[in-house]
């Protein structure tokens, strides 16, 4: 972003003038707070004055290599998301879809809280509650501030590896048993035919 000043005379005869900032190009992450200085050499006076400079956006993730995230949780348990973003102002509307149809959520199997650090920036921790098999499946967290297009977020709820790779052994025991059990078959029919 750049600044340029413009110094007016108010009153010529009094020595008042009028300066301005004027900034082109201002987004949200110039919200913060700001201080003008000046000063007279001539009699060693200064004089500051600060403002709070808010810039107006949509919510978005600061990380936005985390769309499509896949989130591995255990059955019966919780899953937690936790989105850094910058917006202004601050969310005020949570809305999660479930699958390709974007099924409505019900209220009751998650919660969302957004907690604000320094303005522009927070963070939204979604949690979603006593996980079944039909819960893994694609969802859409929507963020609305009310200032230009909503949020989405999108990721993947899988099983955790660890529950994955538990029933491995038993899927492979599984398989060589039915293996040897049709190679003893073919051996008894083999011999029952000599």
């Amino acid at each position: 972003s750049n600044f340029t000043l413009v110094v007016d005379a108010i009153e010529m005869s009094k020595n008042k003038w009028q300066a301005k900032y004027i900034w082109n190009n201002v987004s949200c992450v110039d919200t913060n707070k700001y201080t003008c200085v000046t000063s007279n050499v001539y009699y060693e006076v200064s004089m500051e004055q600060s403002i709070r400079l808010f810039v107006k956006c949509s919510i978005q993730v600061l990380n936005d290599s985390l769309q499509g995230e896949e989130i591995q949780t255990e059955i019966g348990g919780n899953a937690v998301i936790s989105l850094e973003v910058l917006g202004h102002p601050k969310p005020a509307k949570f809305e999660l879809f479930k699958g390709i149809k974007m099924s409505a959520v019900d209220i009751n199997m998650f919660n969302v809280t957004f907690t604000e650090s320094v303005s522009p920036y927070g963070n939204i921790t979604l949690t979603l509650q006593n996980l079944q098999n039909d819960d893994l499946t694609f969802y859409t967290l929507i963020v609305y501030n009310g200032i230009g297009n909503p949020l989405k977020y999108r990721f993947i709820l899988m099983k955790a590896r660890e529950e994955v790779a538990s029933t491995t052994p038993a899927i492979i025991g599984g398989v060589l048993g039915g293996v040897i059990f049709v190679i003893l078959i073919c051996i008894g029919v083999f011999i029952c035919r000599k």
